[in-house]
């Protein structure tokens, strides 16, 4: 199970406090993802974008 939240508001600067396991962070909008993103979340961001607020995926 996984959870996605919509920020609607938010300052700073995007930060890798991981980078033993991230080599990076990059924004993208759903048009551009990345082809090496993992499928569930592909699906969900695709499904954010398209206004849904709920999807199942494999189930």
């Amino acid at each position: 199970m996984a959870f996605f939240f919509t920020v609607l508001g938010w300052q700073g600067e995007l930060t890798n406090p991981e980078r033993d396991k991230c080599i990076g962070l990059e924004w993208f909008t759903a048009d551009a993802l990345l082809d090496r993103m993992a499928d569930y979340c592909r699906v969900a961001m695709h499904d954010i974008d398209a206004g849904k607020s709920f999807s199942v995926y494999g189930w």
